[in-house]
């Protein structure tokens, strides 16, 4: 027994006409007589009694109608129900939310939600299995982080660039780099860059991997294990490079150990995307439209702070 027999049948039932109900199913006439058929089968009852030039309502038909109209009705608030869960649940969310900016403005849209009557966002840092992963299996349902070419071609995410995050180079204050005022992506070819290995900064690696490619070398690399991005910064540099995003994060840092060198390629950046699945739009339509007006009121927040501390300066 199919749903839409149910839904036929009520409307030939109110219609007591084939075809006019066929006309308003948008089905064939024949089609109609074949699914009420095969419905009164299965029911083992005659549900319409078709006389020639009548068509009418058996006992059995009458009791049945009320039967579909509760079956129907219930199944509609049920539909009606898991969407309302649905929109409920918790929205869970990764990336790079050690930045500084990034987990403000998240802050803020878990605020928004919250006085919108939603659940707060949760927070994923499941730091041991890809991002991707974690979005493609449904273990995290919205993604802040870099969206790699390969991704972007795949055409299975839906994404919005939020910012860049230029990145820097990270030195040893004893490494002879330490004197450059800033470093150009060509200045790396003949240096040992400092490769994370964590499934989080795979992608990060990715866009580094790239840029030296374009500038014509495959950069030299040293491995080193790492469980968070911020950890990278306790790495032990020798005469290594690590690359890091740009942020407050690395005012902390020993000048007498360690030396901040700007890069300035305008390529050498980080793009952070909001990203997710295309198929999920639909199921995050609250969350973006709550998501961007956010955006726009953070953004203009950062503006007024910059001005501020500019006149400040």
């Amino acid at each position: 027994m199919e749903i839409r027999w149910l839904e036929e049948y009520l409307e030939l039932a109110d219609s007591l006409n084939f075809t006019e109900a066929a006309s308003k199913l948008h089905v064939t006439q024949p089609t109609l007589s074949k699914h009420l058929a095969a419905l009164e089968q299965e029911l083992g009852v005659q549900l319409i009694d078709r006389s020639p030039g009548k068509v009418s309502l058996t006992e059995e038909g009458v009791y049945f109608t009320g039967v579909c109209e509760t079956i129907l009705g219930q199944l509609s608030q049920a539909i009606m129900n898991f969407a309302l869960i649905k929109s409920r649940r918790p929205l869970r969310i990764s990336g790079r939310l050690e930045d500084l900016v990034v987990s403000g403005l998240l802050s803020a849209v878990s605020a928004a939600m919250i006085d919108r009557g939603y659940s707060p966002l949760v927070i994923n840092q499941d730091a041991e299995v890809s991002n991707f992963i974690k979005l493609d299996n449904g273990t995290i349902d919205i993604l802040l982080d870099i969206l790699p070419p390969n991704e972007k071609r795949s055409g299975r995410y839906a994404f919005r660039k939020l910012m860049e995050r230029p990145f820097v180079a990270v030195v040893d204050a004893r490494n002879p780099l330490a004197a450059q005022e800033s470093l150009s992506i060509q200045d790396l070819k003949d240096q040992t860059l400092i490769k994370l290995s964590w499934p989080a900064v795979n992608v990060g690696w990715q866009t580094i991997a790239d840029l030296c490619k374009e500038s014509g070398f495959i950069p030299n690399t040293r491995s080193v294990a790492v469980r968070s991005l911020p950890e990278a910064l306790a790495i032990q540099l020798n005469n290594d490079i690590l690359l890091y995003p740009g942020g407050s994060e690395l005012s902390f840092l020993n000048p007498a150990k360690r030396k901040i060198i700007p890069m300035h390629d305008t390529r050498a950046h980080f793009d952070i995307n909001l990203i997710y699945l295309k198929e999920s739009e639909g199921d995050l339509e609250e969350f973006l439209k709550v998501f961007e007006e956010t955006l726009e009121a953070f953004k203009r927040r950062e503006i007024l702070l910059s001005e501020f501390g500019r006149r400040l300066s």
